[in-house]
This record gives structure tokens, sequence and C-alpha cells, in this order.
């Protein structure tokens, strides 16, 4: 994190005023893969800063992601040769990788060893084959007991190496001689499979090539900026686009950037833009006044300040910009799980720097931060605003342990649903986004439904991997399905 001064650029001004008719042509996220990743798309963003206002930069480095056939240490492919001798779980690319983590690796690698080999003994026997749920349980039980093990909590990384071991992705098994007889798919060198499993994978390869590349790409290069220039909208209507045709509105007259970006900055900004679009995907699906409207309260329930609460300034850019109207955005975050960094006071965590046109206009977001606390007594603070749309981006709110393994969200839904205000949801796969909606119904009998249970055109493209439902869907994206409801009347 750091102070920065921004010489001044020329202001780029691009009004939609065919509504989307030249548009350029798209480009699929796969087809970018063969494009060479640039750190340099930053710079397109400062070209349309045009004062010395300082601004508070952070720089959250990637943290450290565990892959069965990457090496360790560097994350290229491992050697197959080079697999722990004595865990079987990690492996590295070389030998001077292996000696390099051999000291680091030791305590763990000592769990591991314990513990696995006992708990997933006989696993590779076709009559002990787990169910899906049995062996999402078994890997938790894992983490547990390798955490007592260990008399400390693991890191995400180590966890990872429980949860997403190298097994074949079907039976989950180790494979004779710890591993030896597993094969990795030659196209996305992410997914092991067992003799008998070879052909059940190809629905996902390129997802998980996509996935692969990405974590090469972080290891390599740590985060991008992939950086959006000042473009004005006329009110575009967004449910007549999706991310790919807003991404070339965006790219103005430069035509070429939109063309030539690749994957990296790509799934970057869809990451990014993804809760500003959804946002006001759902705000024009829920008013029929929301050209006119000069005045908007959102309030983000449930957040995380590594997804909701950086990046703030594609508030500007991608909600702001597309309302001509609008004169203040009010954005109230909150969330039991929203943890703020310690020793930057809120006023600079929350600032939200305005482009020189937006200032001479007078225009405003106003970002708040409600950190550790639950919506429902959010509610009962003279903070409280009420919001004209209330969003909850891949809360679950089917589940029934939640924060701390107790269940709010009846809670917080009750307080929502009194609000009468439209309620976003939104969800990584099609079985969570109805189980979500259940959920409010049955709280709230009388709901009224905005927009049905669907896929969202505003989606994150960026790819993780998923962990509750991994037998029918390993790949997940966050914001992928959505819906809208309200109270009636």
């Amino acid at each position: 994190m750091g102070r920065s001064k921004r010489k001044p650029k020329k202001l780029k001004v691009s009004i939609d005023k065919n509504n989307g008719s030249d548009l350029k042509k798209n480009i699929d996220i796969l087809s970018r893969l063969s494009f060479p990743v640039s750190t340099n798309t930053g710079q397109f963003e400062s070209e349309d800063d045009t004062d010395d206002e300082e601004t508070i930069e952070f720089d959250f480095r990637p943290r450290k992601t565990y892959l069965s056939n990457t090496c360790l240490v560097c994350s290229h492919i491992s050697n197959p040769k080079l697999v722990c001798k004595n865990c079987f779980m990690v492996s590295y690319c070389t030998e001077d990788h292996r000696s390099q983590d051999a000291a680091l690796h030791q305590d763990f690698c000592r769990a591991l060893a314990e513990n696995c080999q006992e708990k997933c003994d006989g696993i590779d026997d076709r009559k002990n084959t787990p169910s899906p749920e049995e062996y999402r349980i078994l890997r938790v039980n894992l983490i547990k007991v390798t955490e007592i093990f260990l008399n400390r909590y693991l890191e995400l990384w180590e966890k990872e190496v429980i949860l997403y071991p190298r097994v074949c992705f079907k039976c989950h098994s180790f494979g004779k001689n710890k591993g030896a007889s597993l094969q990795c798919c030659s196209d996305c060198k992410v997914v092991f499979w067992c003799q008998e499993h070879r052909d059940d994978h190809s629905e996902w390869c390129l997802q998980y090539q996509l996935f692969h590349k990405l974590i090469l790409a972080q290891a390599t290069h740590g985060n991008v900026d992939p950086g959006i220039p000042n473009v004005y909208f006329m009110a575009p209507k967004l449910s007549q686009f999706n991310f790919d045709t807003v991404a070339s509105m965006i790219s103005g007259n430069d035509s070429d950037r939109f063309i030539n970006m690749d994957f990296y900055n790509y799934t970057t900004l869809s990451h990014m833009a993804s809760v500003p679009l959804t946002a006001l995907y759902a705000l024009q699906e829920s008013y029929s006044s929301w050209k006119s409207t000069d005045n908007i309260v959102l309030h983000l329930i449930g957040a995380e300040f590594q997804y909701e609460g950086i990046n703030l300034r594609v508030w500007e850019k991608l909600f702001l910009h597309f309302l001509p109207n609008l004169k203040t955005l009010r954005v109230i975050i909150t969330g039991p799980e929203l943890i703020l960094p310690q020793l930057v006071p809120r006023d600079i965590l929350s600032h939200v720097k305005l482009c020189r046109l937006c200032k001479l206009r007078d225009r405003k977001i106003d970002v708040s931060f409600v950190p550790e606390t639950l919506y429902h007594d959010f509610c009962y603070s003279p903070n409280y605003k009420k919001p004209d749309l209330t969003c909850l981006f891949n809360a679950g709110l089917y589940r029934t342990t939640g924060f701390r393994g107790q269940d709010t969200w009846p809670q917080t839904i009750f307080e929502l649903c009194k609000s009468k205000v439209p309620i976003l949801v939104t969800a990584y796969t099609e079985r969570e986004i109805p189980m979500d909606i259940e959920r409010i119904k049955g709280v709230c009998s009388d709901l009224e439904i905005v927009l049905a249970p669907q896929k969202n055109p505003y989606a994150s493209l960026k790819p993780d991997r998923n962990f509750v439902s991994d037998e029918s869907v390993p790949l997940i994206y966050k914001n992928y399905y959505l819906s809208i409801v309200r109270v009636a009347g």
C-alpha cells in the first residue's frame, strides 16, 4: 500500500448514442489464452486522471495456491519423479526446489503422512469408494486432525493440499504405488485420473486450462490492474448486453486494447466489474424509473473486504458513468466477516477518487464500511439508511451453518423483507440459487419474483475450485447465477 500522485492527463469522453449497435466483435475468454500476458495495462486508467489528488493503492500480493501437478515452490509443472516420497501429496519441478522446500515442508509432511495415510487407507479399493458427501466429510476431518497434530491452523494452501489432493478426480483413488498409475491430463495439466476414468473429464477441461494458466500467471506476474478508462454512457439497458459487449464498450475508441487483452487481465477485469454491473443490472430490472433517479443507496450484505471492499473506483467507472442523471451513489458494505486492514483510517479505505468531469458535475460516491457486524444488527444502528437495493453476493443463504457455525440468516432475511426493497441474490451454481430463494420464502411468504433464477450476464469469468458440490461442478465463478425478489405490496 502506498500513496501516489499521477500527472494530469487528457480526459477521454465517449458517449454511447447508438445503444451499442457498433460494438466491436466479441472475443471469448478461452480464445485469449494464447495472448501474451501484459502487466502494463494499468496505464489506461491513468490517462483519465486530470489532477494531482493523492490516491491510496493497495498491493494485495497473490497468496500461495496449491495445485497437485505444480511445483510447490514456483507453480510450474512438476516432475512426476519428484513427488514427495513421504507424504506423496506435493511435488516439485527440480531437485533444487525440492531441497529448497525440504525444511519448510518437514512438519506438514509428517502430519500428512501419519494422518492422511491412516484415514485414507482402503480408499483405493473400489468396494470402499466413498460417496461425494462422505469424501467431503473425510477431507474436512483430515484438516481438523492435521491442525490438532501441528497445534496450529493450516494456511489456505495447506488446506488445498487436503481438499484437492493428487487423486483420481472421479473415484478419488490415489493409484497403485502412491500415485504411480495416475495420469494427469496433458491439456489442462490439473486433473488426474485412473485407468478407469480417463474419458470422463472432457466437459471441464477447457475451464481447467484457464484455471491453471491463471494460477501460473498469478505466481509469475503478481496481481494485474487492467485499468478502466473514463467512458460515459447515455443510460444503456444492461439486459441487452453481457460482460463481453460492455468490455468492448468501455474500451471506447481504443479497440485494439479490447481485442488484444490477454486472459489474465480480462478475467481480472470481469472479476472487478461483476459487482457494480450486476447491481446496476438488478436495479434496472427492479425500477422503471432507473434512468431519472438522482440518488441511489445500495447495501452489500455478507461482504468480504478482498472482494466487495477493494477496487472501489469501479463504482464510478461501471455504475455512475452509466447513469448520467445520478448525482449521489451511496454504497454501504457490511458483514460479520468483513475484516478491514489494520492501521489504515476508515476514511482512506472508503475514499473513491472521481474523474474531473464527475467533480465538475458535483457527483458523489459515498462508501461506508460496517465491519464485523450482522446486517440485522446494523438495521437498528443510527447509521442505517434505507436502501434502494440490497445485494447478497454469493452469500449461501441456504446454508444453516454460517458465521461461527450459527444460522443467523433468518434474522437478516426478516429485516430485508421488512424494508420491502428489491433483494438481489447471486450464487455460484445452478443448484444453489433456487435454494437461496426458497430460504427467503421460508421467512417471507408474500414474496414476489422480480427476476427468476438464471445465469448472470455479468458474472465473474475467473474460475475457482468448488468444494461444496465438486462431484458435479468442480469449478465455480462468483455471481454466476442471480435472482431478484421483493416483498409484494
